[in-house]
């Protein structure tokens, strides 16, 4: 094993030099990058092509005691004939691995090696810059299309641990697997060398028996790895590999008694750690503990194993789902507004903060703001207070969302009903409804009073289409503009009871495709708000709904059948199986839930993507989407 590990250590190449290929090449300044500062680096194309924002992908080894790879996009500036860039180098960087981009893909990795450069501190090369990018040719990074080179990596790794045998207790597991894969015939005998000659060194600690267990399972010596394992429980009753094993058992279904035994010993031992992963396990004990107490009801205990050590957002969505457990099963509603009101305190505190989150985690923030609203609102009525429920439904109504959440919609009708006027209830009512954004309870509401007025329900839906026509008119008329034209590919596709459907046998008709799966749940969520609009036109023979089963695994009949049978609700729906997956293909429902309307010329005039949740706004949308289709020429 010496033999063939000196020639792979006498072969090693300095990570400073600067590769360079046909692609390009990198240069960096300093040449020696120094960790925590900026780094420039400079890129020079031999591409004859011009070439126009270009970027650099960034890949940092990073070791501050927790081992790991991150990564940026930094946009190139050009300079006559080169490319500039600047990365700010983490703090505990050692190595930094470079990769050309252009228009979204990589065009240069400097033949799948990375333009690669060790880090330093105070002028010597940081420790563990040759182990850390050892790691990143064992795997490859996909993020720079560099590839993996097990040769160079054993190589890599061989030399850091030769030259600082303290980094066996982050990288020697690495090392084992890197031995066991470098030589298909004596690879496991070197690697199991390796583990024997580190077991006898004298005075291990806990950490170098932790990369021994791990050796011994990477080579699937699971009894010897097992036994181990006690004796350093044994050895060290108080330290890290015991506390893994209690984690072990934490993270299962425990009785109640021994959650609380075993957590409060694991927060015994860990008391005072700062490692981000201990730190990330003991508020991960102390949540599930809390939901431990959620289950028994136990208020106090629950907030209590909520401490300080657990984020305020998982604390608050804690303290959410518990009172919404109480409001349903109608117990302890003191609690329950309790903590739905200190859920409220802390949403505000977030919202009224200049820095909202951005795109999808501002759209994720504003849904849990508005739910935990509501759930105050509706806790609030539960404990008689009405009037301040109001007041909540009605800031979580017009003020959060401005009037375009049905739900908060209906529980400021709600408690307008009980708080108000007949006619200032009415008014409140037909504003929503003006804006078209009622339910069907809203609607409800609405008719009552109407029915109230005139003693009869005759000539209400035209009086409510009234209301909403403003609304529809210029919903029409934003969709009109999303109108596409399209022709649709034909199919024709079978369901379980022999029908056939085609598209030219479709052929003066309306055409609604849903591609789905039995394993899509948003597929399956959006099924009650399709099943709603298709009994909106059913009695129009001109529009057809078809449910069209795609990207199946296994017996797409047989998973069909047992989704009818759990799902007995949805067995009136045709079905057609597309087994082939063709016509998803054609009709690129590469992702679904995938709606697909076509017009009775067989054209696409809408297409939608996934499934938002919002039922209402989906059976609103779609309807107005199939009347436009109906009506193009």
């Amino acid at each position: 094993m010496k033999n063939i590990v000196a020639i792979l250590v006498g072969g090693l190449l300095s990570l400073s030099v600067q590769a360079q290929t046909s692609g390009g090449a990198v240069t960096f300044n300093p040449q020696k990058p120094q960790q925590g500062k900026g780094l420039d680096f400079e890129y020079v194309s031999k591409a004859t092509a011009p070439q126009a924002n270009l970027k650099a992908v960034v890949v940092q080894g990073v070791n501050d005691g927790m081992v790991r790879f991150i990564s940026s996009t930094v946009t190139l500036v050009k300079k006559s004939n080169k490319w500039l860039g600047n990365v700010q180098l983490d703090n505990g960087a050692a190595t930094v691995a470079i990769a050309i981009e252009e228009e979204g893909a990589i065009k240069d990795s400097n033949a799948g090696k990375g333009f690669t450069a060790a880090v330093y501190q105070n002028g010597t090369m940081v420790k563990g810059a040759n182990a850390l990018m050892a790691l990143l040719y064992q795997q490859g990074d996909r993020r720079i299309k560099v590839e993996p080179d097990l040769t160079k990596a054993l190589a890599l790794m061989t030399q850091d641990l030769r030259d600082y045998p303290e980094l066996n207790k982050l990288f020697f597991g690495s090392y084992v697997n890197l031995l066991k894969k470098s030589d298909p015939e004596k690879g496991f005998f070197m690697a199991e060398a390796a583990i024997k000659q580190y077991e006898q060194k004298a005075n291990l600690t806990e950490e170098d028996y932790g990369q021994i267990i791990g050796g011994y399972y990477n080579l699937n010596r699971k009894n010897s790895a097992d036994s181990l394992t006690q004796l350093v429980m044994k050895r060290f009753p108080k330290g890290t590999t015991y506390g893994n094993s209690l984690y072990g058992k934490l993270i299962g279904d425990l009785p109640l008694d021994y959650r609380e035994k075993y957590s409060a010993e694991y927060l015994e031992i860990t008391a005072g750690k700062k490692e981000a992963d201990v730190l990330h396990r003991r508020s991960l004990v102390r949540i599930f503990l809390a939901q431990a107490y959620m289950k028994k009801f136990d208020t106090a205990n629950f907030k209590a194993a909520l401490n300080a050590e657990v984020a305020d957002n998982l604390r608050i969505y804690n303290y959410y789902q518990y009172a919404n457990l109480l409001i349903s099963e109608r117990r302890q509603l003191a609690d329950a507004e309790m903590l739905a009101q200190e859920t409220v305190q802390w949403m505000d505190q977030e919202y009224a903060k200049d820095a909202l989150p951005k795109g999808a985690e501002k759209d994720q923030f504003m849904m849990a703001y508005i739910l935990s609203l509501n759930t105050y609102a509706n806790v609030l009525g539960l404990n008689g207070k009405n009037t301040e429920a109001y007041a909540v439904a009605k800031r979580a109504a017009l003020d959060v969302m401005a009037g375009t959440d049905y739900m908060s919609n209906q529980i400021y009708v709600d408690f307008a009903v009980k708080t108000k006027s007949a006619d200032e209830a009415k008014a409140i009512i037909i504003d929503v409804v003006k804006k078209g954004q009622a339910n069907e309870a809203v609607r409800g509401y609405l008719k009552a009073l109407y029915v109230k007025e005139k003693g009869t329900a005759d000539n209400f839906e035209p009086y409510l289409k009234g209301l909403e026509s403003e609304f529809r008119e210029k919903k029409k008329a934003a969709l009109r503009e999303q109108m596409i034209s399209i022709a649709g590919p034909d199919f024709s596709l079978t369901d379980m009871e022999g029908n056939t459907y085609s598209l030219a046998s479709l052929k003066g008709k309306v055409v609604v495709l849903d591609f789905w799966a039995t394993w899509c749940g948003p597929c399956i969520k959006s099924f009650p708000s399709m099943i709603k609009t298709q009994q909106k036109f059913s009695k129009d023979e001109n529009v057809v709904f078809l449910f069209v089963n795609c990207w199946e695994k296994g017996d797409v009949a047989e998973n069909i059948k047992a989704f009818l049978k759990e799902n007995p609700q949805f067995s009136g729906l045709k079905m057609p199986m597309d087994i082939d997956n063709n016509a998803a293909k054609a009709y690129k429902a590469a992702s679904i839930p995938r709606k697909v309307i076509l017009d009775g010329e067989g054209n696409q005039r809408f297409v939608v993507n996934g499934f938002s949740g919002k039922d209402e706004e989906t059976i609103e949308e779609l309807s107005l989407m199939v009347e436009l289709a109906k009506q193009s020429k």
